[in-house]
Protein backbone atom coordinates (compact mmCIF):
# COMPACT_ATOMS: atom_id res chain seq x y z
CA UNK A 1 0.00 0.00 0.00
CA UNK A 2 1.09 3.49 -0.96
CA UNK A 3 1.54 5.88 1.94
CA UNK A 4 1.79 9.52 1.52
CA UNK A 5 5.63 11.05 1.78
CA UNK A 6 7.14 13.35 4.29
CA UNK A 7 8.08 16.26 3.78
CA UNK A 8 12.00 17.30 3.48
CA UNK A 9 14.75 19.73 4.00
CA UNK A 10 14.22 22.62 1.75
CA UNK A 11 18.04 22.16 0.55
CA UNK A 12 17.19 18.47 -0.10
CA UNK A 13 15.50 19.39 -3.10
CA UNK A 14 17.82 18.02 -5.39
CA UNK A 15 18.54 14.99 -3.79
CA UNK A 16 14.90 14.31 -3.88
CA UNK A 17 15.11 15.25 -7.71
CA UNK A 18 17.85 12.96 -8.06
CA UNK A 19 15.78 9.87 -6.43
CA UNK A 20 12.75 10.26 -7.82
CA UNK A 21 14.51 10.38 -11.00
CA UNK A 22 17.00 7.11 -10.48
CA UNK A 23 13.14 5.41 -8.93
CA UNK A 24 11.80 6.18 -12.30
CA UNK A 25 14.67 4.71 -14.47
CA UNK A 26 15.07 1.80 -12.43
CA UNK A 27 10.96 1.18 -12.58
CA UNK A 28 11.62 0.74 -16.81
CA UNK A 29 13.72 -2.60 -15.94
CA UNK A 30 12.19 -3.95 -13.15
CA UNK A 31 8.52 -4.15 -11.46
CA UNK A 32 7.76 -1.32 -8.35
CA UNK A 33 7.79 -3.89 -6.08
CA UNK A 34 10.98 -6.05 -6.63
CA UNK A 35 12.84 -2.11 -6.84
CA UNK A 36 15.13 -1.90 -3.37
CA UNK A 37 15.82 0.89 -1.87
CA UNK A 38 19.48 0.51 -1.96
CA UNK A 39 19.53 0.28 -5.45
CA UNK A 40 17.24 3.04 -5.60
CA UNK A 41 20.44 5.06 -3.85
CA UNK A 42 22.51 3.21 -5.43
CA UNK A 43 21.66 4.50 -8.83
CA UNK A 44 21.30 7.90 -7.47
CA UNK A 45 24.75 8.02 -6.27
CA UNK A 46 23.66 9.13 -2.76
CA UNK A 47 23.71 8.29 0.97
CA UNK A 48 22.47 4.74 1.53
CA UNK A 49 19.58 6.45 4.03
CA UNK A 50 18.98 8.80 0.98
CA UNK A 51 15.31 7.24 0.55
CA UNK A 52 14.73 7.32 3.91
CA UNK A 53 15.89 10.54 5.02
CA UNK A 54 14.15 12.65 2.16
CA UNK A 55 10.76 10.56 1.92
CA UNK A 56 10.18 8.56 4.95
CA UNK A 57 9.67 5.03 3.08
CA UNK A 58 9.84 3.76 -0.59
CA UNK A 59 6.17 3.42 -0.94
CA UNK A 60 6.53 7.62 0.22
CA UNK A 61 8.82 8.00 -3.06
CA UNK A 62 6.65 6.02 -5.18
CA UNK A 63 3.95 8.87 -4.41
CA UNK A 64 6.18 11.47 -4.92
CA UNK A 65 7.23 9.83 -8.38
CA UNK A 66 3.71 9.46 -9.55
CA UNK A 67 2.68 13.43 -8.53
CA UNK A 68 5.50 14.50 -10.15
CA UNK A 69 3.94 14.18 -13.61
CA UNK A 70 0.88 13.10 -12.34
CA UNK A 71 -0.83 16.02 -10.99
CA UNK A 72 -0.25 18.37 -14.70
CA UNK A 73 -1.51 15.34 -16.47
CA UNK A 74 -4.53 15.02 -14.36
CA UNK A 75 -5.47 18.44 -14.21
CA UNK A 76 -5.08 18.42 -18.41
CA UNK A 77 -7.23 15.45 -18.56
CA UNK A 78 -9.56 17.22 -16.11
CA UNK A 79 -10.19 20.39 -18.28
CA UNK A 80 -10.23 18.26 -21.76
CA UNK A 81 -13.15 16.55 -20.33
CA UNK A 82 -15.19 19.24 -18.76
CA UNK A 83 -14.95 20.92 -21.82
CA UNK A 84 -16.48 17.73 -23.81
CA UNK A 85 -18.92 18.05 -21.44
CA UNK A 86 -20.06 21.33 -21.59
CA UNK A 87 -19.88 21.48 -25.52
CA UNK A 88 -23.07 20.72 -27.63
CA UNK A 89 -23.47 17.39 -29.66
CA UNK A 90 -22.44 14.29 -28.25
CA UNK A 91 -19.13 13.00 -28.25
CA UNK A 92 -17.69 10.22 -29.84
CA UNK A 93 -15.25 7.65 -29.45
CA UNK A 94 -11.91 9.33 -31.04
CA UNK A 95 -13.06 12.18 -28.41
CA UNK A 96 -12.53 9.49 -25.39
CA UNK A 97 -9.52 8.71 -26.45
CA UNK A 98 -8.23 11.60 -27.35
CA UNK A 99 -9.00 13.00 -24.10
CA UNK A 100 -5.81 10.48 -22.41
CA UNK A 101 -4.20 10.68 -25.67
CA UNK A 102 -3.58 14.48 -25.90
CA UNK A 103 -2.14 14.49 -22.19
CA UNK A 104 0.25 11.76 -22.42
CA UNK A 105 1.77 12.95 -26.24
CA UNK A 106 2.06 16.62 -24.18
CA UNK A 107 4.16 14.83 -21.30
CA UNK A 108 6.12 12.63 -23.48
CA UNK A 109 6.95 15.96 -25.71
CA UNK A 110 8.26 17.41 -22.91
CA UNK A 111 9.57 14.58 -20.64
CA UNK A 112 10.84 11.97 -23.27
CA UNK A 113 12.51 10.00 -21.19
CA UNK A 114 10.85 10.23 -17.84
CA UNK A 115 7.50 10.43 -19.06
CA UNK A 116 7.66 6.80 -20.48
CA UNK A 117 8.97 5.38 -17.15
CA UNK A 118 6.18 7.59 -15.59
CA UNK A 119 3.44 6.11 -17.68
CA UNK A 120 4.58 2.05 -17.24
CA UNK A 121 4.66 3.17 -13.19
CA UNK A 122 1.23 4.15 -13.57
CA UNK A 123 0.55 0.72 -15.50
CA UNK A 124 1.84 -1.14 -12.71
CA UNK A 125 0.26 0.52 -9.95
CA UNK A 126 -3.06 0.32 -12.01
CA UNK A 127 -2.47 -3.14 -12.87
CA UNK A 128 -1.89 -3.61 -9.02
CA UNK A 129 -5.30 -1.88 -8.05
CA UNK A 130 -2.60 -0.04 -5.43
CA UNK A 131 -5.56 1.47 -3.03
CA UNK A 132 -3.40 5.17 -2.71
CA UNK A 133 -3.64 5.23 -6.88
CA UNK A 134 -6.92 4.05 -6.87
CA UNK A 135 -8.24 6.74 -4.80
CA UNK A 136 -6.05 9.33 -6.19
CA UNK A 137 -7.12 8.37 -9.82
CA UNK A 138 -11.03 8.69 -8.38
CA UNK A 139 -11.89 12.27 -9.45
CA UNK A 140 -10.41 11.51 -12.95
CA UNK A 141 -11.91 8.05 -13.51
CA UNK A 142 -15.33 9.97 -12.22
CA UNK A 143 -14.88 12.72 -14.98
CA UNK A 144 -13.74 10.13 -17.64
CA UNK A 145 -16.55 7.51 -16.88
CA UNK A 146 -19.58 10.48 -17.62
CA UNK A 147 -17.52 11.27 -20.90
CA UNK A 148 -17.87 7.72 -21.80
CA UNK A 149 -21.63 7.43 -20.35
CA UNK A 150 -22.08 10.83 -23.23
CA UNK A 151 -20.52 8.79 -26.08
CA UNK A 152 -22.18 5.45 -24.99
CA UNK A 153 -25.33 6.09 -23.83
CA UNK A 154 -27.25 3.18 -23.77
CA UNK A 155 -24.73 0.89 -22.98
CA UNK A 156 -24.26 -0.76 -19.42
CA UNK A 157 -22.84 1.47 -16.78
CA UNK A 158 -19.90 -1.27 -15.78
CA UNK A 159 -19.41 -2.55 -19.14
CA UNK A 160 -18.43 1.05 -20.37
CA UNK A 161 -16.28 1.50 -16.90
CA UNK A 162 -14.53 -1.89 -17.51
CA UNK A 163 -13.88 -1.45 -21.42
CA UNK A 164 -12.42 2.13 -20.97
CA UNK A 165 -10.01 0.96 -18.13
CA UNK A 166 -9.05 -1.98 -20.51
CA UNK A 167 -8.94 1.04 -23.25
CA UNK A 168 -6.70 3.16 -21.01
CA UNK A 169 -3.90 0.82 -19.92
CA UNK A 170 -4.15 -0.43 -23.69
CA UNK A 171 -2.80 2.83 -24.50
CA UNK A 172 -0.64 3.18 -21.62
CA UNK A 173 1.43 0.09 -22.39
CA UNK A 174 1.56 1.03 -26.36
CA UNK A 175 2.84 4.49 -25.62
CA UNK A 176 5.64 3.27 -22.80
CA UNK A 177 6.39 0.88 -25.92
CA UNK A 178 6.25 3.26 -28.93
CA UNK A 179 6.76 6.34 -27.37
CA UNK A 180 5.16 9.95 -28.38
CA UNK A 181 4.95 8.81 -32.32
CA UNK A 182 2.20 5.91 -31.35
CA UNK A 183 0.12 9.60 -30.39
CA UNK A 184 1.14 11.90 -32.86
CA UNK A 185 -0.96 13.57 -35.23
CA UNK A 186 1.49 14.34 -37.35
CA UNK A 187 3.58 12.57 -39.89
CA UNK A 188 6.60 11.18 -38.13
CA UNK A 189 9.34 12.87 -40.04
CA UNK A 190 7.74 16.22 -38.64
CA UNK A 191 8.39 15.25 -35.24
CA UNK A 192 10.31 17.74 -33.62
CA UNK A 193 13.62 16.93 -31.83
CA UNK A 194 12.66 16.05 -28.20
CA UNK A 195 15.29 16.26 -25.41
CA UNK A 196 16.61 12.89 -24.40
CA UNK A 197 18.82 13.23 -21.41
CA UNK A 198 21.88 11.28 -20.90
CA UNK A 199 22.25 9.38 -17.73
CA UNK A 200 26.08 10.58 -17.44
CA UNK A 201 24.85 14.17 -18.04
CA UNK A 202 21.74 13.96 -15.08
CA UNK A 203 23.89 13.04 -12.30
CA UNK A 204 26.38 15.86 -13.35
CA UNK A 205 23.79 18.56 -13.93
CA UNK A 206 25.49 19.06 -17.46
CA UNK A 207 24.57 19.80 -20.45
CA UNK A 208 21.77 17.92 -22.60
CA UNK A 209 21.88 15.81 -25.83
CA UNK A 210 18.95 15.74 -28.16
CA UNK A 211 17.58 13.21 -29.87
CA UNK A 212 15.22 12.52 -32.66
CA UNK A 213 11.98 9.71 -31.07
CA UNK A 214 12.36 6.82 -32.74
CA UNK A 215 9.69 6.12 -35.63
CA UNK A 216 8.26 2.32 -34.60
CA UNK A 217 4.61 3.10 -35.28
CA UNK A 218 2.37 4.99 -37.97
CA UNK A 219 1.19 8.45 -36.48
CA UNK A 220 -1.87 8.01 -34.44
CA UNK A 221 -2.30 4.52 -34.88
CA UNK A 222 -2.83 3.88 -31.78
CA UNK A 223 -5.40 5.67 -30.79
CA UNK A 224 -7.82 5.50 -33.36
CA UNK A 225 -7.23 1.34 -32.74
CA UNK A 226 -8.02 1.94 -28.76
CA UNK A 227 -11.29 3.64 -30.06
CA UNK A 228 -11.97 1.23 -32.13
CA UNK A 229 -11.42 -1.63 -29.28
CA UNK A 230 -13.83 0.28 -27.18
CA UNK A 231 -16.79 0.39 -29.96
CA UNK A 232 -16.19 -3.59 -30.32
CA UNK A 233 -15.87 -4.28 -25.91
CA UNK A 234 -19.22 -1.95 -25.70
CA UNK A 235 -21.55 -2.27 -28.77
CA UNK A 236 -20.17 -5.94 -29.75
Amino acid sequence: MVARPRGGAADGDATRAALIEAALRLFTTQSVDSVSVRAINREAGVAPAAVHYHFGSKEALVVAAVERYGLAVNATITAHIQRLLEAPGQPDPADLVAVLADAYRHLLVDHPVYGRAWLNVVAQLSDAADPWFSESQAPVDALLHQLARRVFPDAASERVRTAVRLGALTLIRMTVQDGVVALADVPTDQLAEVEHPDRGARRAGAARATTVAPARAEPGMLARFVAGGLVAAING
